[in-house]
């Protein structure tokens, strides 16, 4: 069940107060914890994602969740990365401390892909045999299961290297198909994505003990943070990731914090979207501590969310950001000026991709055209019976017209799944997509998958 954002927070904001002089009992989620940390994106163009995965790492070790039962997936091109102006190096905050040194990374390159995603939540350890680290999260019933997963998103969908999709129709029937085994007591999930609030309102059921954490709205862009250009010519973090992150460090080993109060702390802190709880509200009063013994293990630069205003970039500009900057800074004259190229090809393919999109939609409303107003301007809800008529629109959108290596691309893919949620008929659309978008070629940049 979902419950507005306005709603859920009076209501956690007097339960809290109502019990700032009681003393609770301890309620803790369970007594077995796994932790699996996920980016889905590469190039150095997303160095904040896996910087957000790293920073991860050393908090979940903080708070007590063994080594052994944490598990990380991200592509790992960054840190090496010869942009990176400190090699083998990643910072999650201006001038803070490397948080890539120990982390243990147990799939990457090319074996990020929805489809191990899910074999390794749901526990498929045949099916990753001599792929990674082959580990998979072995839970039970007296389980609790933390994910957290960074990475570019649009309606109804999470992305993988290159913008492979992972539709909330294959991610909510690997979480039911999980209730039902019993491989998990509770699960807490965290994710940082535009448009996540589409994965789970009105689909997610509440009965399951799934809460999740959601960056965004259905309707929302997630905010690259600390965008100062200094030390690194790309963006240092998310924000959602970092006052989660923060808070979390900020919390001393054993003390009693529970998952409403993170969300009203990380809630209050965020300032560009809109924080919101999707699925069992009642773990809210667990508290998310896995180790009352953990202790300090690795430094993380905590900020205790400091409520300065930082730096940041609109989800829609952090490649024009990155090009931005490399002209800026790159004493290679060559380099600036593929940069400048780059930019241009960019500024001038979003011109174009509107054209093409106006003319999609068009075509798409011809027979209803009272419609087409709904189709480009409301964010709808989704539903789970959309998803093979919305993965075929997106599969051929991605095939004949623009690559979607661009957040300004998805930031506009709420028309296609609008089409499927107001059941548009789509085979002359399906059939006229070549033509229509033959002329307009593919969006300039390439950098940001």
């Amino acid at each position: 069940m979902w419950w507005p954002i306005s709603v859920l927070a009076s209501l956690l904001a007097v339960i809290v107060a109502a019990n700032a002089k009681v003393q609770l009992p301890f309620l803790e989620l369970g007594t077995d914890y796994w932790a699996f940390l996920v980016c889905g994106s590469r190039n150095y163009t997303n160095y904040r994602h896996q910087a957000d995965v790293a920073h991860g790492y050393h908090t979940m070790l903080n708070l007590g969740v063994r080594p052994d039962r944490i598990i990380t997936m991200m592509f790992d091109d960054v840190a090496l990365s010869k942009e990176n102006p400190r090699p083998g190096v990643l910072i999650n905050s201006p001038n803070g401390p490397d948080v890539y040194k120990g982390v243990i990374v147990d799939y990457k390159g090319w074996d990020v892909t929805p489809e191990n995603f899910l074999k390794v939540l749901s526990g498929n350890k045949t099916a990753m045999k001599g792929i990674g680290s082959g580990r998979v999260i072995e839970s039970d019933s007296n389980s609790t299961v933390f994910v957290y997963f960074v990475d570019h998103g649009g309606p109804g969908v999470l992305f993988f290297p290159d913008y492979v999709p992972l539709g909330a129709d294959d991610l909510h029937n690997t979480l039911a198909n999980m209730y039902r085994k019993k491989q998990y007591k509770n699960m807490i999930l965290f994710i940082e994505a535009c448009f996540v609030g589409s994965l789970f309102e009105e689909i997610i059921e509440e009965h399951t003990n799934i809460l999740v954490f959601s960056a965004t709205a259905r309707d929302e862009g997630s905010w690259p943070w600390y965008c100062d250009g200094v030390n690194v010519t790309s963006c240092k973090g998310d924000e959602f990731s970092i006052k989660l992150w923060e808070y979390m460090d900020s919390v001393n080993p054993g003390e009693y914090k529970t998952l409403n109060e993170m969300y009203q702390r990380v809630r209050t802190g965020i300032s560009h979207s809109h924080l919101n709880l999707y699925g069992d509200l009642s773990l809210g009063a667990f508290s998310f501590i896995p180790n009352k013994l953990g202790k300090k293990q690795v430094k993380t630069g905590s900020r205790t969310l400091e409520t300065t205003q930082q730096k940041s970039v609109k989800p829609t500009d952090t490649q024009i950001f990155y090009l931005e900057q490399t002209i800026a800074q790159s004493k290679n004259l060559q380099t600036r000026l593929n940069a400048q190229k780059e930019l241009d090809n960019l500024l001038s393919g979003r011109t174009r991709f509107d054209e093409m999109m106006a003319h999609l939609v068009t075509v798409a409303t011809a027979d209803a055209p009272q419609l087409r107003e709904k189709v480009n301007n409301v964010h709808l809800p989704l539903n789970l019976d959309i998803f093979p008529c919305y993965r075929e629109l997106y599969e051929s959108f991605r095939k004949y017209c623009f690559s979607i290596q661009d957040d300004y691309v998805l930031s506009q893919m709420y028309k296609l799944a609008n089409i499927c949620v107001l059941h548009i008929n789509t085979a002359k659309l399906l059939r006229e997509m070549p033509r229509i978008c033959k002329p307009y070629g593919q969006l300039g940049s390439t950098t940001a998958s």
